[in-house]
């Protein structure tokens, strides 16, 4: 089982809406979301907070009873549990995504290199393999490094090692399990350690948000 929750952060940003929501997240990470000094990061940590609330709700598990720890390099799972998670958020955009198996997602604007030509061709030649530099010959566009780097972030989240792992050493293109999505100029890579073919995405803008969709 692999689910993919997103939704958009634009009706936090509604005034009485962020307070409010912001009481549906437990302590942890409420403090975390209060320390972003920027209001767009603090509506995304909150969306993505929301997601795993949901997500955890339809999976049958009480959000207000879940107990949650962290692995050796910080990623959060729950205590007494086989349901895996983790978070991404980016723009205007969080993800959640629940499984049975070890998972990671990233999302990330298709714009993200657009006029930083320079700083994506260092970036290409700090972090693909071999196999990957051969297709990146055939296409160095921004998109393509979008992809390339969204889908090493998942792996490497999947792990729990995140920003640890040494990215050269992460092959995209085989020997690892991803599901990609684009939607609204945006990319979204999920990386599972076993291959699945039971996904869902689900968009969940109108279960975090019904009083401002109605």
């Amino acid at each position: 089982m692999l689910k993919v929750y997103y939704t958009d952060i634009d009706p936090l940003r509604k005034a009485g809406t962020f307070s409010k929501k912001l009481a549906l997240v437990n302590e942890m990470r409420s403090d975390k979301i209060l320390a972003y000094q920027n209001t767009d990061d603090q509506c995304r940590g909150l969306a993505a907070g929301l997601l795993l609330r949901l997500a955890l709700e339809k999976e049958g598990i009480d959000y207000e009873k879940a107990e949650f720890a962290k692995e050796a390099y910080g990623k959060p799972y729950i205590l007494d549990s086989p349901l895996c998670f983790n978070l991404a958020h980016a723009g205007r955009y969080a993800v959640c995504a629940v499984s049975n198996y070890k998972v990671g997602v990233d999302i990330e604007s298709m714009k993200r290199f657009d006029g930083n030509e320079e700083r994506m061709q260092k970036l290409s030649q700090r972090i693909l393999t071999t196999e990957e530099k051969a297709r990146w010959e055939i296409d160095e566009s921004g998109s393509h490094m979008v992809r390339i780097w969204s889908r090493k972030e998942s792996y490497a989240k999947m792990t729990g090692k995140g920003l640890m792992c040494d990215f050269s050493e992460i092959n995209t293109i085989s020997g690892t399990y991803y599901h990609e999505r684009f939607m609204n100029e945006y990319y979204m890579a999920v990386c599972t350690n076993v291959p699945t073919d039971e996904i869902e995405w689900i968009g969940s803008h109108e279960e975090l948000y019904p009083l401002q969709l109605n």
